[in-house]
């Protein structure tokens, strides 16, 4: 794993929770669910988040309202959205590349 790629992933990190715990006032009832880090051939990382409240296990919630991620980090940093709208780039992988449910 090359620095680049550690210094996106530590953003990351903290960006998803932010972003998917509805901002600072909220984001201390979420939490990863999961946070895995594969590194795979060629220099590419993938990244799979999985995030909800912290009081969701044995409910409803735990099935229809986790936000889910696959991220693709490159060599370089750059960072792509597999599933959800698959997206380029930092901000439009924070903002739309997350996917609902199960």
């Amino acid at each position: 794993m090359t620095p680049k790629q550690e210094k996106v992933i530590g953003w990351l990190k903290e960006d998803i929770l932010l972003q998917d715990g509805l901002g600072k006032k909220f984001v201390d009832e979420y939490e990863y669910k999961q946070f895995k880090v594969e590194e795979i051939g060629y220099g590419i990382v993938f990244l799979t988040t999985k995030v909800g409240r912290k009081t969701d296990e044995g409910t409803m919630a735990a099935v229809f309202c986790r936000r889910s991620r696959l991220i693709k980090i490159g060599p370089k940093g750059g960072v792509q959205s597999l599933i959800g709208r698959k997206v380029s780039g930092y901000h439009k992988v924070l903002i739309m590349g997350y996917e609902n449910g199960i």
